[in-house]
C-alpha cells in the first residue's frame, strides 16, 4: 500500500504514517463502496454470492488504483506529507 502514496520524483520518499495512509484509503474506498452498492447492488442481486463478490472488488480494485487513490493522494498531499515527513526525505509539495 505504501506504493500508492509515493511519488514519481527522482528524489525517494518516505511513505506517511499507516494512521494517515488508512484514513486515505478509507477516503477513497467509502465513494466508490456507497456508489457501487448503491447502483449496481440491485441490479447484481440475481447474480450467485461469488459472481457478485468477484465483480464488485474486481471494479471497487480497478477504482482504487487508477481513479480514486491518485486523487486522493493529490488533494491530501499536505496533509500526508507533512513538515516531519518533508525533514525525513519525503517530498517537499
Amino acid at each position: 500500500m505504501e506504493n500508492l502514496f509515493t511519488t514519481a520524483h527522482d528524489t525517494p520518499t518516505m511513505a506517511p504514517p499507516r494512521w494517515k495512509m488508512a484514513l486515505a484509503a478509507f477516503a477513497a474506498v467509502l465513494p466508490i463502496s456507497l456508489l457501487g452498492n448503491g447502483l449496481l447492488g440491485p441490479a447484481l442481486r440475481a447474480w450467485p454470492l461469488v459472481a457478485r463478490v468477484l465483480a464488485l472488488a474486481f471494479l471497487f480494485s480497478t477504482l482504487m488504483t487508477y481513479l480514486m487513490m491518485p486523487a486522493v493522494t493529490l488533494v491530501l498531499r499536505r496533509w500526508l506529507y507533512t513538515a516531519t515527513s518533508t525533514a525525513r526525505g519525503g517530498p517537499t509539495r
